[in-house]
């Protein structure tokens, strides 16, 4: 699209230098391509699944040198979802570095990059939805194995149940007042975070900020507003932001899809050993799809 814009403002250009009187010259980009509704169809949801109307994913993630991937997600038989994110605001290609703030995260450059985009054959099985506080209480409410019997939670349960039951009560409301309907979604996420109670069997975990990264790699960068916001973990810490800078830096839609084998999650993965400058290289999604592998991810020395 950007060449077909080029070449016609080249066009115009060479046309008004051989005959003045020539008229101009309108390039009309397609609406499927506009930037609005990218935007737009990047976070619609289907009627009747409440899944992603995308379904063409990316993720970006260090691992150590001896940590195998074979699903989406941590392979400890904990993790049930992870984040991706939407393979078309990555194109055309751009710095590994650069995809990885947007999604809120940093680069490392000791460590093997792995890069996988995933196209889903069967989206019930990845079960993409924005990664918005609603969808986050749902998928609690469908992954810890509580039933509504189990609430209210008394003070001496495990944190889990009681998170459990704080995502089982929450009633999204509307409000012709945005701001107010905003508010009570922010305010149950707050609450859920700061939950204690007994351990997280799995893990050990007695926080309700926990149990959400256990189960979901969920950080305090977390909107819940369907954005990552960029440059919120910089040099292995959480970075301060006042509420403007977090509403400037949410530009790109994050999704939670289940944390399923990668054959399973249509993707395909490379992972690249650390070189001088790899960070710094352009990361082209045509290219990682070609010569990734569904079964673990094809080991290169450099970026395709």
């Amino acid at each position: 699209m950007l060449a077909l814009v080029i070449g016609g403002l080249l066009l115009v250009a060479y046309g008004s230098a051989v005959n003045p009187r020539m008229p101009p010259v309108t390039i009309v980009a397609a609406a499927g391509n506009s930037p609005a509704t990218v935007a737009d169809r990047t976070r619609r949801s289907a009627a009747g699944t409440g899944f992603a109307a995308i379904n063409d994913f990316e993720r970006v993630i260090y691992v150590s040198p001896t940590q195998s991937v074979t699903s989406i997600g941590r392979n400890n038989n904990v993790q049930k979802r992870a984040f991706m994110s939407a393979t078309i605001y990555y194109e055309p290609a751009m710095p590994v570095q650069d995809v990885v703030r947007y999604v809120g995260s940093d680069i490392n450059p000791a460590y093997d990059l792995v890069a996988m985009r995933c196209r889903p054959r069967d989206p019930t099985k990845t079960q993409a939805r924005l990664a918005t506080w609603p969808n986050v209480f749902k998928a609690l409410v469908d992954d810890l194995g509580y039933s509504s019997t189990a609430c209210p939670a008394a003070p001496g349960d495990t944190v889990d149940k009681k998170v459990y039951c704080a995502a089982f009560s929450f009633s999204d409301q509307s409000n012709t007042q945005v701001p107010l309907t905003l508010a009570a979604m922010m305010n149950a996420g707050v609450a859920l975070l700061q939950l204690t109670g007994g351990a997280f069997q799995p893990t050990g975990s007695t926080s309700g900020a926990n149990v959400l990264y256990d189960l979901y790699g969920i950080g305090y960068g977390f909107s819940g507003l369907g954005y990552s916001v960029k440059n919120s973990y910089l040099s292995g810490h959480n970075v301060p932001l006042t509420s403007a800078q977090a509403l400037a830096q949410s530009v790109v839609p994050e999704y939670l899809v289940m944390n399923v084998t990668l054959a399973d999650g249509g993707c395909r993965c490379i992972r690249v050993k650390p070189y001088s400058n790899r960070d710094e290289r352009f990361i082209d999604w045509n290219r990682v799809f070609e010569m990734g592998s569904e079964d673990s991810c094809t080991a290169l020395n450099h970026l395709p």
